[in-house]
């Protein structure tokens, strides 16, 4: 943990919190809504002294959104108001605290990582396979957005970790980042073509010429809304 999110630690009320980590806040359970209410406006008044601890905030009030009832109706807003975060991240973080709770978290991840993921998944199972490939692929929280998109693309069950990038999907993308970078590291090269050579390049590469059309092609195509609970 950072010295600031030690710091944040410091501000919240002990009596009300289990433990508190950068992926999230153990609350202590049977607290009702006033008390939750009075845990959520002390971390929305700390973002003003703290503000470094953005995505920390976001998991510790995403966890005290998950754990309100009804009788904390509008809490969600009320936070957003104190911190100037978007109420439709807040309820997301929410969400994402319910679908994957801090038990069940990976501290070789960020909240960033568990944010992506609970965002697309619902279902536990794939929730912990995600988790699970994540981590040991070492992927950032960018890497694994590109994986997501592609998995919601495709409308495939989530890869089992024993066979990672067995989809024909992931076997082609990773061909073609190999390809990108050859690409890229001679771009002087190509750069300088004729033509000529063009006009060759493009009879001996039909497939590769057939690809990018297509892909070029569906790329434009207007996409349809992902419901984030799909699996």
């Amino acid at each position: 943990m950072t010295i600031e999110s030690t710091n944040l630690l410091r501000r919240l009320p002990q009596d009300m919190v289990v433990s508190a980590g950068p992926l999230g806040l153990v609350i202590r359970p049977g607290l009702g809504p006033n008390d939750l209410r009075h845990l959520a406006a002390t971390l929305a008044g700390s973002i003003r002294v703290h503000s470094g601890t953005n995505l920390t905030l976001t998991a510790w009030l995403g966890d005290i959104l998950a754990q309100a009832g009804p009788g904390c109706r509008g809490l969600a807003a009320a936070c957003a108001q104190a911190t100037g975060f978007n109420p439709g991240t807040l309820r997301n973080a929410a969400m994402v605290c319910r679908r994957i709770p801090p038990s069940r978290r990976h501290d070789r991840l960020t909240w960033s990582h568990h944010y992506e993921i609970g965002l697309v998944c619902s279902d536990s199972g794939a929730i912990e396979r995600w988790l699970s490939r994540a981590a040991a692929e070492q992927w950032s929280a960018r890497d694994l957005r590109r994986h997501l998109r592609l998995y919601l693309a495709t409308g495939t069950n989530a890869p089992r970790l024993s066979s990672p990038t067995s989809h024909p999907v992931f076997a082609i993308m990773r061909e073609l980042r190999a390809t990108d970078r050859l690409l890229a590291n001679r771009a002087r090269l190509w750069g300088t073509w004729t033509t000529a050579t063009a006009q060759t390049a493009l009879r001996d590469l039909p497939h590769f010429v057939q690809f990018v059309d297509r892909l070029r092609a569906t790329s434009l195509q207007p996409s349809q809304p992902a419901d984030p609970s799909r699996n």
